[in-house]
């Protein structure tokens, strides 16, 4: 939550209505709460993180309003989907996310780490190149179990959430 650009969460709302509005819709005031919840989030969270959180300050926002807007907002890049195997999908905010090409997710604690090395994105478009397609945009998704939880039943990663 610190750090945030100038404007922030605004231009993340504002780009959302341009969304609702190019396809006939509009910025309610439900999806206005949601996006801006969203937005300032800095770490991945689920739908039901999101809507408990809302719902603190406005008990008529139903999960159903929430994973509509979620899914309107990952369809247009604010948000990225991380699909989850068995679990809800989680989202990062494309603002706190920035580039990041792909995410790891510790298969113990359900971490989610963020991939951002720039090898990823040119190995990934070099295989695609040389299958004969171009590359439109990569969600690499790594489950993996700790090492470190595994060698001494112990993880400096887990423990420092």
């Amino acid at each position: 939550m610190s750090d945030e650009p100038s404007g922030f969460p605004e231009s993340f709302t504002d780009q959302a209505k341009r969304f609702w509005e190019l396809r006939g819709g509009r910025m309610t005031h439900v999806r206005k709460e949601i996006c801006e919840q969203a937005a300032r989030r800095d770490c991945p969270f689920t739908a039901d993180d999101l809507w408990r959180e809302i719902r603190k300050r406005d008990q008529g926002i139903s999960i159903a309003s929430v994973y509509r807007t979620l899914s309107d907002l990952a369809k247009t890049g604010l948000l990225r989907e991380i699909p989850r195997q068995g679990e809800q999908c989680l989202y990062v905010s494309m603002e706190h996310g920035s580039q990041a090409k792909g995410h790891l997710i510790c298969k113990d604690c359900k971490q989610v780490i963020s991939l951002s090395a720039d090898c990823l994105a040119l190995r990934e478009g070099a295989v695609v190149k040389a299958l004969g397609f171009q590359s439109a945009g990569m969600n690499l998704r790594i489950e993996a179990h700790c090492e470190d939880l595994r060698q001494t039943g112990t993880c400096g990663r887990c423990e420092a959430k």
